[in-house]
């Protein structure tokens, strides 16, 4: 008794042919195909993004944690006002990089606003088009001005009296004419701040999107393989 597989040559012929409009882009459900494929790569870039902007190294990369003077301007959120440079220093370390309005990370996701998300018969396009991404991705420089708009989140940031009683005495010992627990720190970073405006600063490039590992490449091929075998197997869609 034979045990046999017959192959049937014009079966074999309408594959052939498959697969050629798949090679080709012409097979209706490639855009589908690549359109599975660039969600998933799109969520491999916000992963990386969120694990990245927690001090941690996603895909052998990592970011510089922010500057103070970043998080001196910073929305204040749940960490409250800063009194003196220990505090600041602290919120530069525990700060988010990246992350304040959450605007950049709203843009790399397929229906975000400023996002990249371009799908063709045999490619897929992800990314943003944020105004700010491509300095920030690649580095560069940026001049820092005192503008009226940062007073007024320096002043939201930094408290410029301090709680308790007003002091007896000034550092220098005289008798305190003072009406109110002034902070010093506040005045000291306002006048430093001032004197600054107009100078560059150097952006680190923290890379936003970084090549796919070979791991990752495997898994888009993967998925691409299924949707040819669905397709040439003639079970359509999954």
């Amino acid at each position: 008794m034979q045990i046999v597989m017959k192959i049937d040559t014009a079966d074999l012929r309408s594959k052939l042919a498959q697969l050629g409009r798949i090679a080709k882009g012409e097979e209706p459900q490639c855009r589908a195909m690549m359109r599975e494929i660039g969600l998933v790569a799109m969520a491999d870039v916000q992963r990386d993004f969120d694990a990245r902007s927690r001090g941690q190294a996603a895909q052998g990369v990592s970011w510089r944690p922010i500057s103070p003077i970043t998080a001196l301007f910073r929305r204040r959120g749940r960490w409250g006002k800063m009194e003196n440079a220990g505090h600041l220093r602290q919120r530069a370390l525990w700060m988010p990089i990246m992350r304040d309005t959450g605007k950049l990370f709203a843009s790399i996701s397929p229906l975000g606003p400023g996002s990249v998300f371009t799908v063709q018969p045999l490619s897929v396009t992800v990314g943003t088009n944020d105004r700010r991404a491509e300095r920030l991705h690649a580095g560069g420089s940026s001049t820092f001005t005192f503008t009226p708009e940062l007073q007024k989140r320096f002043d939201a940031n930094v408290r410029k009296v301090l709680p308790g009683h007003k002091p007896d005495f000034t550092p220098k010992g005289n008798v305190s004419h003072a009406k109110k627990n002034w902070n010093r720190w506040y005045f000291v970073m306002r006048n430093w701040l001032r004197k600054i405006s107009g100078t560059s600063f150097t952006v680190p490039a923290r890379p936003i999107i970084t090549r796919p590992s070979p791991q990752r490449a495997e898994t888009y091929a993967t998925i691409a393989g299924k949707w040819i075998d669905r397709i040439i197997g003639g079970r359509g869609t999954a």
